[in-house]
């Protein structure tokens, strides 16, 4: 209600602003990949990946790989995916939910999924990731990861709620987690 009524001077001011705000970040993300050997950007078609999408084709980066979770054919997250894959003219490769191995995070628990059940999404990017190191093996690419909202959504009252096991004394919850550090928790 107040930005209506300000006077516009500063409504002015505020859009030159956001355009310089906006072209510093764009030179930003640039700058990052331009020097980016081989591309492969884990792409869900959704803001975060969709930006960095956009900044590969408009560097001209025909070398960039599109990396898709499918959770199936009729799955709307990978129609988007495709249509702007086809919009912005780069490669799209798709990963079929059922090439996961969603519970290798689970193989040790304690080093490779520390915080259990934080993040509902930590089993399959876990499985994803050794798809996409599978696939690339030996191909020199360097993987972006273009799905951190994905993941960040809503989290921040999930991880506060696992933030609370920190108010349990230090010694107290070395012995509580014993058993899944040794992996005796299933």
């Amino acid at each position: 209600q107040g930005w209506m009524n300000a006077p516009t001077e500063l409504k002015q001011d505020s859009v030159l602003e956001l355009e310089i705000a906006s072209n510093m970040l764009v030179e930003r993300i640039d700058a990052v990949l331009a020097p980016i050997e081989k591309p492969v950007l884990l792409f869900s078609g959704g803001m975060d990946s969709g930006l960095l999408a956009a900044r590969l084709a408009a560097l001209g980066r025909n070398d960039a790989v599109l990396f898709h979770f499918s959770f199936g054919k009729y799955d709307a997250e990978t129609c988007q995916a495709e249509a702007m894959a086809r919009h912005f003219g780069v490669k799209l490769e798709i990963c079929e939910g059922g090439d996961l191995n969603q519970l290798a995070c689970l193989e040790e628990p304690c080093r490779i999924y520390p915080t259990p059940f934080a993040d509902e999404s930590t089993a399959a990017m876990f499985g994803l990731a050794g798809v996409v190191v599978e696939q690339f093996a030996g191909e020199g690419v360097t993987v972006i990861d273009g799905t951190g909202a994905d993941g960040a959504f809503g989290m921040g009252a999930k991880v506060r709620r696992w933030m609370k096991i920190l108010k349990i004394p230090k010694a107290l919850r070395k012995m509580l987690g014993t058993p899944y550090r040794a992996g005796e928790w299933l």
